[in-house]
């Protein structure tokens, strides 16, 4: 599990789309599946609401975004790539190569950009990775 002072780091060092990524992991409870998939209509930053489904399960969820989870999350939107694909233009968080986050295999770009992020800063070992953000979920830095 990640201790409160290693996400700070993580935050700290992360670039403008991973640092919202790992926002909604810890605030929203969000995996891989959910931030690579997450559709702009799912969000009410205004207000500071996330309301979207599982996309493994089609449960519903409606999460409170923290102010700091907003602000990167808008950071992350004001230097988002252009799409290059009609179904990455509705997504969030869309990669340098104009393409959506989310891929099914375990070849998957955000947990490799998370793995580069925890190796940079010494914090790699076994059962750490994107998905594990979970378990801190709702747990205020």
């Amino acid at each position: 599990m990640f201790e409160a002072a290693d996400l700070r780091k993580m935050i700290d060092a992360a670039g403008v789309q991973l640092r919202a990524m790992l926002l909604l992991g810890i605030n929203a409870g969000f995996g891989n599946a959910d931030v690579g998939a997450l559709p702009m209509d799912a969000l009410d930053l205004d207000g500071g609401w996330v309301t979207f489904p599982r996309p493994k399960t089609g449960v519903m969820r409606r999460a409170a975004l923290w102010q700091e989870t907003v602000k990167a999350i808008k950071a992350a939107l004001a230097k988002r790539p252009t799409p290059r694909t009609d179904a990455a233009a509705g997504l969030v968080f869309v990669t340098k190569y104009g393409i959506g986050w989310a891929k099914s295999d375990c070849d998957n770009p955000i947990s490799k950009e998370t793995a580069k992020l925890l190796k940079k800063l010494g914090l790699s070992r076994p059962g750490l990775n994107f998905y594990a953000l979970r378990l801190r979920a709702t747990t205020r830095l």
